[in-house]
């Protein structure tokens, strides 16, 4: 896995703007979801196109991101991952 901002820079995209725009997509996605199906924990999949555009592909209702950053040994990112796993699952027991 590649992060963001490094792809970003290598196609001379702005970080910041797009940023904003995924994070601003996926909460809007998470809210309509979670407002008509109740859904809590989804896995949003996104893409940036070398103009900058982002394009929704699919919200997966059982997301495997535990697994995902597990298995490419990102400790850092699992672990918050979990984190707020474990937050969600609390608000809503």
């Amino acid at each position: 896995m590649v992060p963001l901002g490094k792809v970003l820079a290598a196609n001379k995209l702005n970080e910041t703007e797009i940023s904003r725009e995924l994070a601003n997509l996926a909460h809007q996605i998470s809210h309509t979801l979670g407002s008509y199906y109740g859904m809590r924990v989804l896995g949003v999949d996104m893409a940036v196109d070398k103009k900058g555009k982002v394009w929704f592909i699919e919200a997966n209702t059982n997301p495997v991101v535990r697994r995902l950053f597990k298995d490419f040994g990102n400790k850092q990112m699992y672990q918050k991952v979990l984190h707020t796993q474990k937050y969600i699952e609390a608000m809503y027991q």
